[in-house]
């Protein structure tokens, strides 16, 4: 779809979509933002849009997901940066300390492992650690979705099975 095509399809519907992403939002001001995000991510992907597909549908999908991710994003924000109340106090005191030596040790060690699975199945996995969701790191290392997915876990077996021989090991010492 050229850029043309893209916009005169846009002008068709855009009303439609803005009364969506208001609904979505329930605020003017996140709705605009919503927008904007599903313009600029519709416009950078029309390539993967097929010709004779309900253009609308295909819109309202971007922005919903759109609209996921952001919440998504939001909530998990929000719980690492709660404001201390008496509510939550308990928790954050309760809480175990990440410098006991074997927290230490023990991330250490995970750091290893995770190090010594191959970097195609290395990447993705510390990037979805970092908190990013399949399709930002599909984005962002130009994969399909799919193909990360599968490297994850794939990952995430790998960690297991050396998890599995450490931790087959340790028993073994134990029991001698």
């Amino acid at each position: 779809m050229t850029s043309n095509e893209f916009s005169n399809q846009i002008r068709e519907i855009e009303s439609s979509l803005k009364g969506f992403a208001i609904k979505l939002c329930s605020d003017k001001n996140a709705a605009e933002d919503l927008m904007q995000d599903t313009m600029l991510k519709a416009f950078k992907n029309r390539a993967s849009y097929t010709m004779g597909t309900n253009f609308k549908a295909w819109m309202t999908t971007i922005m919903y997901n759109s609209f996921v991710n952001r919440f998504r994003r939001k909530k998990r924000t929000n719980k690492l940066f709660r404001p201390i109340t008496e509510e939550n106090q308990h928790t954050i005191k309760s809480a175990p300390r990440r410098d006991d030596a074997d927290s230490v040790i023990m991330m250490k060690e995970l750091n290893k492992l995770i190090d010594s699975i191959p970097e195609i199945l290395r990447v993705p996995f510390r990037m979805t650690l970092e908190g990013y969701q399949y399709q930002d790191i599909s984005n962002e290392l130009q994969i399909p979705i799919g193909t990360i997915k599968s490297r994850i876990f794939y990952a995430r077996k790998a960690l297991q099975q050396k998890v599995g021989k450490i931790y087959d090991l340790d028993t073994l010492r134990s029991a001698a």
